[in-house]
């Protein structure tokens, strides 16, 4: 059974703040997730997951209705229980859209499928690029979301944050 769609956040000092959770519209109504994660202020919705797997678990439509409320959508895509592909470039033209609106005191939302593996990934790199603590954060993380970053390699990608940034 999918759980119940829920954004699990991390307040950022600033009143800034990073949620996480499972793909829209996995239990067939994206379109009451989308104006939860509107009701929630999000400014962008970064997508963990493959154009793919979103079109086969509900959320095909979710950077047309995100866009129809406002909300900037974008796609750093990984495969399940992996660490991504794309290189530090990548990763940091992402990143640097994301800090900008932590910045200014935004919402942003990450998820994955399930919301933990690869979205916990991305939401404690994030951490650990503002100067945090890889286990400190991770360890925070987890108090909202038990199963956030999966793997090791997971653990590794999102700590070398704090060697680039």
């Amino acid at each position: 059974m999918i759980e119940p769609f829920a954004i699990h956040a991390v307040e950022i000092p600033g009143g800034s703040a990073i949620g996480i959770c499972r793909m829209p519209g996995r239990t067939g109504d994206l379109d009451g997730d989308v104006e939860m994660i509107s009701a929630w202020g999000t400014k962008l919705v970064l997508s963990m997951t493959p154009d793919e797997e979103r079109a086969a678990k509900g959320a095909g439509e979710l950077p047309v209705q995100l866009a129809a409320r406002g909300i900037l959508w974008r796609s750093f895509a990984v495969a399940d229980f992996s660490v991504p592909e794309a290189g530090e470039p990548e990763w940091r033209a992402v990143s640097s859209e994301l800090h900008a609106i932590l910045e200014a005191g935004g919402r942003i939302l990450i998820h994955c499928a399930g919301g933990c593996g690869r979205s916990g990934m991305a939401v404690l790199r994030l951490l650990v690029e503002r100067g945090g603590n890889a286990q400190h954060s991770i360890e925070m993380i987890r108090k909202i979301r038990p199963c956030a970053v999966e793997t090791e390699a997971q653990f590794r990608w999102a700590e070398i944050g704090g060697a680039c940034g």
